[in-house]
């Protein structure tokens, strides 16, 4: 429980963490009014059953001792009202800090996530990450932190009240607290394993849960044209049943606590009376006594209550914790990207690939081994060869996404080890699988760039050159249309041009393209590699094709095969010169 907490406080940053060290002076100050609350009503009660009693208060003793009590109970009065205000402003600064926690460690999820090189995203699904950020974080701060805070600022109040109580009465305060305090513990040993395996059970479950949405939902078309509807329901339905099971348990036993301190309370008074009475104490002081510890017991039942609640929710939420803070050490130990030397790369002469060799974690053999390979500034190069044969790969590496397993890639000399950042950014990346968000033409095509910052000059470039202009033009709205969700309301051709305008928006030195055209109809197919043709001597182009015809007038063809260059020149001459090469491209593959 303690390394709970413990851990709870490293996902602080340590302004945070003073904040909450305010926070623990403000829960002491409360238990010391809680503490002056109950000598308070215990004068009271005093006065009430016994008038003559509030002459001797200081203050209080020139007064009738009718007035004496009404003045008492004014002042009791006032003092709640104080005591709550200040309780209430301790509870609203509690909640605050616990969400704005929340909210800056997800960002700092989100943050070390996209920053996380491409093989840890690789080895993860998708629905694991959005959890740890949503599901789980909501755990850790809203629940496990609650409970920690809740064991601090409640223990305080009861040791303040059990002060005055022992005070007071000690025998019968010792004994009460005594057996309280073994069957509370014995309570929590008896439930701790339990909440640990429900709240394993959750976040699992839970994972499950946005996995078979997150399936579900993105292959709706292949579901319904082959009647899997069943078997998708069906799997999101044994995930769901299995976190309502965990939710349930949790639910239900999280109230034990509650009703096993109602019934020490009441087990409590009944050893108090029977101990006054055997103690042979008159009536008006047990009457008294009685009155302290009903007061007393209001005060500390909903208090032991939550304690034990949230020894249940730390413990609860030790998977969640483990999460968290497990992925976020896991990425920030990754090695980081290099620091920028000073010295970016800038294509001004060639790309020059050193024996590249490149083996993913687990693999069997190399993705890609001993390539060499120069790429003048201004050429077009076509890059082709079977499924497997390390095409990907290659591109992985020229973004700057994989750092080689051996050898370098150098521009002008200059390794973009040194600063892959700088060297991305003159990067214009168009994937095979396009990505756009719920929003305008305009915002997809900027992509990232702020409303203030977009240039409508280079827009409505990056949309001519894409063969986009056409599209924008037909649409009622123009460039404020909504794609809908991944650019549902486009065609495919339409979603792969509005990728390409995008990676053009940026003006590049360099333009990759991995199977970019593979959506789009023969005739724009055709217009596209002719603008890109009229980029040559400007830009680099660097073409991954399956589609022999996007490649065939590039400056240069790269032939890959089993992670090797096999061939390399232009199209016309491989297919003269090289058989295997012959052969690729007869059998149509790619």
């Amino acid at each position: 429980m303690i390394a709970n907490i413990r851990a709870c406080l490293d996902l602080l940053d340590a302004e945070a963490r003073w904040r909450w060290l305010g926070l623990v002076g403000l829960a002491v100050g409360a238990a010391v009014l809680e503490g002056f609350g109950a000598t308070l009503v215990f004068a009271a009660i005093k006065a009430i059953s016994d008038p003559a009693t509030a002459a001797a208060i200081p203050l209080l003793g020139h007064l009738p001792p009718t007035a004496a009590v009404l003045v008492l109970c004014g002042v009791l009065l006032a003092f709640f009202v104080l005591k709550n205000l200040l309780v209430m402003a301790n509870l609203w600064l509690q909640a605050r800090e616990r969400f704005a926690a929340g909210a800056r460690v997800t960002r700092r999820m989100l943050a070390a996530y996209l920053a996380a090189p491409l093989p840890f995203h690789l080895a993860r699904n998708s629905a694991e990450l959005i959890r740890n950020m949503t599901m789980v974080n909501d755990v850790v701060f809203r629940t496990a932190m609650a409970g920690a805070v809740a064991l601090l600022s409640e223990g305080v109040v009861v040791l303040a009240i059990l002060g005055v109580l022992v005070a007071i009465a000690p025998g019968p305060t010792l004994v009460a607290a005594l057996g309280a305090g073994l069957a509370v513990l014995g309570l929590s040993r008896l439930m701790q394993p339990r909440f640990q395996a429900w709240g394993r059970t959750e976040q699992e479950s839970y994972q499950a849960v946005l996995m078979a949405m997150q399936q579900a939902l993105g292959a709706f078309k292949e579901i319904r044209v082959h009647g899997a509807e069943t078997a998708f329901v069906g799997a999101f339905a044994a995930a769901r049943e299995r976190l309502s099971a965990a939710q349930v348990a949790i639910e239900a036993f999280s109230h034990t606590p509650r009703l096993a301190v109602e019934t020490l309370f009441v087990a409590v008074i009944v050893a108090v009376v029977a101990v006054t009475a055997l103690q042979g104490q008159d009536t008006l002081s047990t009457i008294q006594l009685l009155g302290l510890y009903a007061y007393a017991g209001l005060r500390v039942m909903p208090c032991v209550h939550r304690i034990v609640h949230g020894v249940s929710m730390l413990r609860y939420g030790t998977a969640a914790i483990g999460q968290v803070k497990g992925d976020l050490a896991a990425i920030e130990a990754l090695p980081s990207p290099a620091a920028p030397t000073g010295e970016v790369p800038q294509l001004g002469q060639d790309i020059r690939i050193e024996n590249l060799g490149y083996r993913y974690d687990g693999a069997a053999g190399e993705a890609l081994s001993g390539l060499d390979l120069v790429v003048p500034k201004g050429q077009r190069l076509g890059v082709v060869g079977p499924t497997g044969a390390g095409k990907s790969t290659l591109i992985d590496l020229l973004l700057g996404l994989l750092a080689p397993g051996q050898g370098r890639i150098l521009v002008d000399g200059v390794d973009i080890a040194r600063d892959p950042r700088g060297w991305q950014r003159q990067i214009g990346f168009v994937p095979q699988s396009v990505y756009l968000t719920d929003d305008t033409l305009r915002r997809n095509i900027a992509f990232g760039v702020e409303d203030t910052a977009i240039d409508p000059s280079r827009l409505a470039e990056a949309a001519a050159l894409a063969q986009l202009d056409e599209v924008v033009a037909a649409l009622p709205e123009g460039l404020e249309t909504r794609v809908g969700e991944r650019g549902v309301r486009l065609s495919g051709g339409q979603r792969q041009r509005v990728a390409i305008a995008r990676a053009l928006y940026r003006r590049p030195a360099v333009l990759v393209f991995d199977e970019a055209t593979s959506a789009l109809d023969g005739q724009t197919e055709a217009e596209l590699t002719r603008a890109i043709a009229r980029l040559g001597g400007t830009r680099t182009v660097i073409v991954i094709a399956h589609r022999l015809s996007t490649v065939r007038d590039c400056d240069a063809v790269l032939f890959l095969k089993q992670g090797r260059r096999a061939a390399l020149g232009r199209f016309d001459a491989l297919l003269a010169a090289e058989a295997d090469f012959a052969a690729f491209a007869r059998a149509g593959e790619g």
